[in-house]
């Protein structure tokens, strides 16, 4: 087999899944249906502060349009972090944190970062983006699910793959 070939990228720090293909082709393929808005990327983060519903951010970055759809699932208190996660992490978050997901609708490099920023929640330990200056972990920033057309669906049925990951 070749050597697989990468068809987006995450940020440095960032885990979970990413498309590769194992033909030029499917390369190609994938960053067509990347560039038309038929990849789908669903992310969790864990963000500082307390945020509630949901929304969509619409802020243009690099004088392009750039939009973001998040959904808060669960705000924990300082208290429940202290519990739950690193205690030395909790201390620097005052007004607790929350797991987000996020959907972006463009890709714009530090897209999501920067939105979250943009709206007073940056990523915990985001330092570059106005996150906590907690200095041993990563932000938390994970691609945990995505969505494409089937290529095995020559009728033009609408398939799609789904594929998911926990953070």
């Amino acid at each position: 087999m070749r050597k697989p070939r990468t068809c987006h990228r995450l940020d440095k720090r960032t885990g979970g899944l990413v498309i590769c293909a194992k033909t030029r082709e499917a390369q190609t393929a994938f960053m067509t249906g990347f560039a038309e808005g038929l990849i789908r990327k669903r992310y969790q983060a864990l963000v500082e502060g307390e945020l509630k519903g949901k929304g969509i951010i619409s802020q243009p970055l690099e004088n392009k349009p750039s939009h973001t759809e998040y959904s808060a699932i669960t705000h924990f208190t300082q208290s429940e972090l202290m519990q739950s996660w690193r205690s030395d992490m909790a201390n620097m978050l005052e007004e607790g944190a929350t797991l987000v997901d996020l959907w972006p609708k463009t890709g714009r490099t530090h897209q999501l970062r920067k939105h979250m920023k943009f709206i007073g929640h940056p990523l915990v330990g985001d330092r570059r983006y106005g996150g906590s200056k907690y200095e041993k972990e990563d932000f938390h920033l994970w691609a945990v699910e995505v969505s494409f057309p089937d290529p095995a669906d020559t009728e033009g049925q609408g398939k799609r793959l789904d594929f998911r990951i926990d953070p």
